[in-house]
């Protein structure tokens, strides 16, 4: 027993795995997300109000986004986090009305969910 939890109950947790791993459902969901990521960095691309920092590699992006579309897209219940500049590098250069933010998609994100996104940031 450690921190409040018995070992008898991983037979729960080996359930789970056995289900995702089952006729590659854990591949389903991955190539999901990756087409929901495609599809918001191509809503990015093409944004005036944000910018890709780095190639998608998966489900997450970061980007550039101007405060003034953070906050509107905070105020229609969009989720992400701004990122520590200290992560962008050298590489690029952090305007005085921009930040870096962290954006990531699951299997879970609709597509009607990522086309509003990409709506509201103009």
């Amino acid at each position: 027993e450690r921190a409040g939890h018995l070992l008898s109950k991983g037979r729960v947790l080996g359930a789970q795995m056995c289900a995702w791993l089952e006729g590659q459902h854990w591949l389903d969901l991955a190539r999901t997300s990756n087409e929901r990521a495609e599809q918001l960095a191509k809503g990015v691309r093409a944004s005036a109000n944000a910018e890709l920092v780095w190639p998608v590699d998966g489900n997450e992006l970061f980007a550039l986004i101007k405060h003034s579309r953070i906050k509107a897209l905070r105020s229609k219940g969009a989720i992400f986090y701004e990122w520590p500049e200290r992560f962008l590098g050298s590489s690029k250069h952090i305007a005085d009305d921009e930040s870096l933010v962290r954006l990531v998609v699951s299997f879970n994100t609709s597509e009607r969910e990522v086309r509003d996104f990409i709506r509201l940031l103009g």
